[in-house]
């Protein structure tokens, strides 16, 4: 479980240099195999044309209040991050 939450958080991490970095919006992302050792994902995003379509800055991605349960065979995650 501890090498999954670290896989998680540089995923989330990654996708916030895309956000910030390249001015890309996440649209949707999907979880295809390999949960829960690895990740393997389809990410969905756009760019952001103005920053008038923002409307909420993610400053950090943390381990703090992370949380990673099993239930009826599929996997429920709660992230909080800094604003």
């Amino acid at each position: 479980e501890d090498d999954f939450e670290e896989i998680l958080i540089d995923m989330l991490r990654y996708l916030l240099v895309r956000v910030d970095g390249d001015n890309m919006r996440i649209n949707d992302v999907r979880v295809l195999t390999g949960f829960p050792k690895t990740l393997n994902a389809e990410v969905y995003e756009s760019p952001i044309e103005s920053e008038d379509e923002v409307e909420l800055h993610i400053k950090a991605v943390t381990y703090h209040g992370l949380k990673l349960e099993k239930k009826d065979g599929k996997y429920k995650i709660r992230v909080i991050f800094d604003i």
